[in-house]
């Protein structure tokens, strides 16, 4: 079964002892429900939890959530009670123990009986509801059966069980915030429809999605703007809602970039980007001479370009492929080495399957050359990078992974010209060989993309990295990371043990 993951500020925010409220705000279609149907998942092992919707019916939750229906079943997560267990639970809260204070619930239904609030009031036409509150007398009900146990309740939507009660929003959350949070410390998401700010002051947590389209994609971002009593370590995130499971995304730690080690199904399938529609032009062509261009905008660095670059060069190391990098100027060449060090196979053939390309005059003296650098005249490019001496640089055959920062390649070849571009291309595919050049805005590699049978384009957006495909036209992709952890010694914290960095479709 496939997982979501929330952001760590709300699982923690949420994991703490007292009461807490979340509001969760955005238009229509954003994924708010899907956001709290994780933030159940994620948290049932900690805490009850609770679902009130005035949304939609069971079936047609499960049919959009396909994963939910089996966890209710498997009993793993609470949903809306049946008739026969709020006997059961009237039953149980009339027994001695902790109880729930109801008196702002009271309050609010002497409020319901006396008229409530004019849901339409247009000349003569007014309409009231004044039926007693069932529904949120059962959220009390499972709150208290679970004391002293802390419980989530989701409030789905908050304006929908107003517009059934009579009722402003503000007096619902006023109401809730008081009997649940504050007195019976329970946690509650309040999902609401309307883009305002109004509310905002009666939850301790606000959090913002947006939903807009970009060049033909969908793309979803989500802003936590108030985490009381919490400091919000990152406030923006890229979102994903594939396969029903919100996952959300944010610029990973540079330590996980460097520590991400899990290359087991890139070695199978060495030569993929993990993007569909780039993935079967590759395969079309039998993954042999595919020329790939990634173009990095402005803003992203060569740790981002590491997050899709990483797998493909550990794919191509541990199938016993040769490698050879021109990497960035601005990376030390040291550096290289560290990104594979977390693997002891790829380190081990960083340095036999592996040549960076370089030029001589970046060595300051022999003694501080690297045993796996391939030194460059910076003359003539197709004198330089020839068969021959490939392989007799690496000692392994042909076919190999080719990977030109196109920067660094038209400053050590200063006269490059088409010309030397597409004999240099000639080469790669003879040999059977695939390629990805790394192109930037504000300069002219107009070629590299004409001839390229694959473009990306590498962005920031709210300073968090994603990738697409311009031709083929793709979503944008997220970089999902995954951390499994050891189970940890006496005394000791958990350890990650592994950690993967995926693709995942921003839908």
């Amino acid at each position: 079964m496939a997982k979501g993951k929330i952001p760590e500020e709300i699982f923690d925010f949420l994991n703490r002892d007292s009461g807490r409220s979340l509001l969760i705000r955005g238009p229509a279609g954003t994924g708010k429900t899907t956001l709290a149907l994780e933030t159940m998942d994620k948290t049932r092992r900690m805490m009850n939890t609770y679902y009130l919707t005035s949304r939609v019916a069971d079936s047609a939750l499960y049919d959009h959530f396909t994963w939910l229906k089996q966890m209710v079943e498997d009993g793993e997560m609470m949903k809306v009670v049946k008739e026969m267990e709020k006997l059961a639970l009237k039953r149980e809260a009339e027994k001695k123990g902790p109880r729930v204070e109801r008196t702002e619930l009271r309050k609010l239904e002497g409020y319901i009986e006396d008229g409530g609030e004019p849901l339409f009031e247009q000349g003569e036409i007014t309409l009231a509801v004044g039926s007693p509150v069932e529904e949120l007398d059962l959220v009390y009900d499972v709150v208290e059966k679970a004391l002293p146990k802390s419980t989530l309740v989701v409030i789905d939507s908050v304006e929908g069980i107003c517009e059934k009660y009579g009722i402003t929003p503000a007096k619902l959350m006023y109401t809730l915030e008081k009997d649940l949070v504050e007195s019976a410390h329970a946690k509650v998401l309040f999902i609401v429809e309307t883009p305002e700010q109004l509310l905002d002051y009666l939850a301790d947590g606000v959090v913002h999605l947006e939903m807009k389209i970009v060049n033909n994609r969908t793309l979803r971002t989500m802003e936590i703007r108030k985490l009381r009593g919490m400091r919000i370590r990152r406030s923006h995130y890229v979102y994903s809602l594939e396969n029903g499971r919100f996952t959300a995304m944010a610029t990973p730690d540079p330590d996980d970039v460097l520590s991400f080690n899990s290359f087991e199904e890139a070695s199978a399938k060495p030569f993929s980007t993990e993007i569909e529609n780039a993935d079967r032009i590759i395969e079309g062509l039998g993954a042999k001479g595919v020329i790939l261009n990634l173009f990095a905008d402005e803003g992203t660095t060569v740790a981002d370009q590491y997050l899709f670059l990483k797998k493909i060069i550990a794919g191509h190391l541990l199938a016993g492929k040769g490698v050879f990098y021109m990497p960035s100027k601005v990376l030390d060449l040291r550096e290289n080495a560290k990104y594979f060090s977390c693997s002891k196979q790829c380190a081990d053939r960083f340095r036999t399957h592996l040549r960076l390309l370089v030029l001589h005059t970046f060595i300051p003296s022999v003694s501080e050359r690297e045993e796996n650098l391939m030194l460059l005249e910076g003359t003539d490019v197709n004198r330089e990078i020839t068969r021959e001496i490939l392989k007799a640089s690496i000692g392994i055959e042909p076919p190999y992974l080719f990977i030109f920062d196109a920067d660094t390649l038209y400053s050590t070849y200063r006269n490059l010209g088409a010309v030397d571009i597409m004999n240099l291309i000639r080469l790669i595919r003879q040999t059977g060989s695939n390629c990805i050049f790394i192109t930037y805005r504000g300069t002219t590699h107009e070629t590299i993309s004409q001839l390229s049978d694959v473009n990306l384009a590498l962005k920031k957006i709210e300073s968090v990295p994603v990738i697409a495909g311009e031709f083929p036209h793709t979503y944008y992709h997220g970089f999902s990371v995954e951390k499994y952890v050891s189970s940890p010694k006496s005394g000791s914290k958990p350890a990650p043990k592994e950690i993967k960095i995926k693709l995942m479709p921003i839908v």
